[in-house]
């Protein structure tokens, strides 16, 4: 029996869309101004030599530098750079099209201590993408990112009676000295409650 190993995902640089079985190109080695305007999107983020982009991105930063070469302000200024993301139905998490899927916001208004957990659990895998109010991954991850928080806080939870039983023994050991007794006190009262045992 040969050991199966879980396929790694390659997900778009841009948009996050899993490109395991679609078209793909690596980023840098597309033409500067569209790796550029890419780098642009993607800040701060810094594209490696192992990302790639989708098809619809790659075609977006054509269109958009061919825009901006069109559109050039005097001076050689560029307009400004797009934030457009192509794929806006992808889970940022799997990369699978959450279009006809159900699907969580990432940023809730006032959540608690759960969802807050959750989040920064996301914010923690995606880093250094910042998470914006649009993003959202679909339900199965965030369920499991659910199970994952779960289990850290019953962690912390269990973590905390060990704390506090390991500053009860070392606040025992910082206890003071009993007062030493003088040696001719001590030899005294052993001989005093000295039992002899018939043999």
């Amino acid at each position: 029996m040969g050991s199966r190993v879980k396929p790694t995902r390659i997900m778009c640089v841009n948009c996050r869309l899993c490109v395991n079985k679609l078209r793909r190109y690596t980023a840098l080695a597309l033409d500067t101004p569209v790796t550029s305007i890419i780098c642009s999107w993607v800040y701060p983020q810094i594209i490696l030599e192992d990302d790639y982009v989708c098809e619809p991105c790659r075609d977006l930063a054509i269109v958009t530098v061919n825009n901006n070469l069109q559109n050039e302000v005097p001076g050689n200024e560029e307009a400004g750079p797009s934030t457009i993301r192509d794929h806006k139905n992808v889970c940022l998490l799997c990369g699978c099209s959450i279009l006809r899927r159900q699907s969580d916001k990432i940023f809730i208004e006032s959540p608690n201590e759960m969802q807050q957990t959750i989040i920064t659990i996301i914010e923690s895998k995606l880093a250094p993408r910042e998470i914006t109010h649009s993003d959202r991954v679909c339900h199965a991850c965030w369920l499991r990112t659910k199970r994952e928080a779960v289990r850290m806080n019953n962690q912390d939870k269990n973590r905390q009676p060990l704390i506090d039983i390991t500053h009860n023994e070392q606040q025992e050991q910082n206890l003071p000295a009993p007062a030493d007794i003088p040696q001719t006190e001590l030899t005294s009262t052993v001989e005093t409650q000295r039992i002899v045992l018939p043999g």
